[in-house]
C-alpha cells in the first residue's frame, strides 16, 4: 500500500504541471522521506504513516497519514508553498494502483517555524487518505458466490 499512495501523490504532482506548487518546486523538488543533501530550496518532502486497516462488512478500507513538509528560504515562502499544497492536495483523488482513492482530507497545518541551524523555514501540511481495496485483475464480481451461475441457495 505504502508504494502505491508515494507513487499516486508523485504521479498526481507531475500531472498537475500547470499548478503552483510544480511550478515552485521546478517540477522536480517533491521528495518522499527525504531530500538530498544540499536540495535546491524551495522544496517538499512527504511522508506516508499510519497503514490502518477497517473493516465493515465485506469491504477493505485503509487509511494513511500523508505529511507534506515545505522548505523555504523565509515564512511567507513557506506560506505560499502551504497555500500551494493545500490548493493541489485538498480532495485530490489520487490513482492507486490496487486501491481505490475515496478521499484526501486535510487534517492540520502547522505554520512556518525557523530551523536552526540551517536558517530554512519549514511549514507542515498533514492529510488523512481513506482508500478501498479494489479487486484483483483475477477476480471480478461475477465470480462472487452469490453470482455465480453454479451457486443455488439449498
Amino acid at each position: 500500500m505504502g508504494g502505491s499512495v508515494r507513487t499516486g501523490i508523485w504521479n498526481y504532482f507531475r500531472a498537475n504541471s500547470s499548478a503552483h506548487l510544480y511550478g515552485d518546486l521546478g517540477g522536480t523538488r517533491l521528495y518522499y522521506s527525504e531530500a538530498p543533501e544540499t536540495p535546491t530550496k524551495p522544496y517538499c518532502v512527504y511522508h506516508v504513516f499510519n497503514e490502518v486497516y477497517d473493516f465493515t462488512f465485506d469491504l477493505e478500507f485503509e487509511e494513511a497519514l500523508i505529511q507534506f513538509d515545505y522548505y523555504g528560504e523565509t515564512a511567507d515562502i513557506c506560506d505560499d508553498g502551504i497555500a500551494d499544497i493545500k490548493a493541489m492536495f485538498d480532495y485530490a483523488m489520487l490513482t492507486l494502483d490496487g486501491y481505490v482513492c475515496l478521499r484526501m482530507e486535510r487534517e492540520v497545518v502547522f505554520s512556518p517555524s525557523k530551523i536552526e541551524p540551517e536558517d530554512i523555514w519549514s511549514g507542515v501540511v498533514r492529510y488523512n487518505l481513506l482508500m478501498k481495496s479494489s479487486p484483483s485483475a483475477s477476480e471480478s464480481p461475477s465470480e462472487s458466490p452469490s453470482e455465480s451461475p453454479s451457486f443455488s441457495p439449498s
